[in-house]
């Protein structure tokens, strides 16, 4: 990845995709495709392009019909700049071809890039999880990713173009398409025969944390529970008091860099609907036992539940008699073999691949949009 520099762009025969971003961990996802991107092709230079905090505060403003506003406030940076710079004047400048948009927040405000700026750079929606909702649709992306060919019939059925649909996504952190060797990273861990239950336990608040330890220890049967705060003090305190009060003997630990071989080494990972290495878990083939409320994500709950077999209970209180449901011995092997079907196939390459096939198509988009349509009626008078 270049630095995009001061100078205005010259057009010639190179590629220059811009994908967008926030300060997220899966930052590291996009970096690993725009990588990717430019060894397929080295007509290829790409930009992860960081926008700014404004985006939290300012994205509200946008549903209320703010959206130039947004738009005109943002501010970015990438990897060698000394400082931020105004998003317009670095669009104008840098004139990217492909504008690649990693969250349905961005898709509105963008909307009113081109008219803006006067370029015409396509703009592309490449979701970092499953929760492909209808806010992907309501601005300006030519083309869009899809993980789950569900999700495309559903898309094409509802009237949107199904060639510009692309199977693929979402991005993942490298490291979880590694090769793991589970029975030898579950010998590294010491777990023998028992049932080892993953919950990641930073995607819940401190009071679900404690009714879910009590939970827990109405489950019966050989299960080790395993909880990760991931470094989050008030989730590792809150876990620690509830299971000293409960008297669940359980394993904890906070930040490591090595998390995809302890979501390996499960048998079932607990987690929020919204938490956000979902995409990393099915990567890795493991069973999902989703807990807590789908408000914003109810397009992801629904696809992991009908193509990875997942299991959603919005309510903790039920936790205990459900979760000892699912790890009954044919359940939970009919949940293994949905896991690693392979239905959702998320990962960097095949994205990488998606996008070089919408930078091919793009100008052929651009002339099938720009061809004026006749009606049918017209059509008939002018033949008569």
């Amino acid at each position: 990845m270049e630095s995009a520099g001061d100078a205005p762009r010259e057009t010639d025969d190179t590629r220059l995709i811009w994908l967008l971003v926030d300060r997220s961990e899966q930052r590291r996802a996009v970096e690993d495709v725009a990588d990717r991107l430019e060894s397929n092709d080295d007509r290829v230079t790409t930009e992860v392009v960081t926008i700014t905090d404004v985006i939290g505060s300012a994205a509200r403003e946008a549903v209320a019909g703010g959206a130039e506003r947004l738009l005109r406030g943002l501010r970015v940076v990438w990897e060698g700049a000394e400082g931020e710079e105004d998003f317009i004047r670095a669009i104008r400048r840098a004139q990217p071809d492909l504008l690649v948009v990693t969250a349905a927040r961005y898709v509105r405000p963008l909307s009113l890039l081109e008219s803006l700026t006067g370029g015409q750079t396509t703009q592309v929606g490449v979701p970092l999880d499953f929760n492909l909702s209808s806010r992907w649709f309501e601005g300006a992306v030519e083309a869009c990713l899809v993980p789950d060919e569900a999700d495309h019939t559903r898309l094409e059925h509802a009237g949107y173009n199904s060639g510009r649909l692309f199977r693929a996504g979402p991005p993942i952190l490298p490291e979880f398409e590694a090769s793991i060797d589970r029975e030898r990273v579950r010998d590294d861990f010491g777990f023998g025969d028992e049932t080892v239950v993953l919950v990641r336990s930073e995607s819940f608040d401190p009071e679900t944390l404690k009714k879910f330890v009590f939970q827990a220890t109405l489950v019966e049967g050989d299960v080790q529970f395993v909880f990760h705060h991931n470094g989050d003090q008030t989730a590792a305190t809150a876990l620690r008091r509830a299971a000293d009060e409960h008297g669940l003997k359980a394993a904890m630990f906070g930040r490591v860099s090595d998390l995809e071989r302890y979501i390996a080494a499960s048998d079932v990972v607990v987690a929020h609907p919204a938490e956000p290495h979902l995409p990393e878990t099915v990567a890795l083939d493991r069973p999902l036992f989703l807990v807590g409320s789908d408000r914003g994500v109810t397009e992801q709950v629904d696809t992991l539940t009908r193509s990875h077999g997942a299991a959603y209970l919005p309510d903790v209180l039920r936790v205990g008699s459900e979760l000892e449901s699912f790890l009954a011995p044919d359940r939970l092997e009919t949940a293994r073999e949905r896991a690693a079907a392979g239905e959702l196939g998320p990962g960097n390459e095949a994205v990488a691949e998606a996008l070089a096939d919408i930078w091919e198509r793009r100008d052929a988009w651009r002339d099938e949009d720009a061809t004026p349509t006749t009606d049918p009626a017209d059509a008939d008078d002018a033949s008569g």
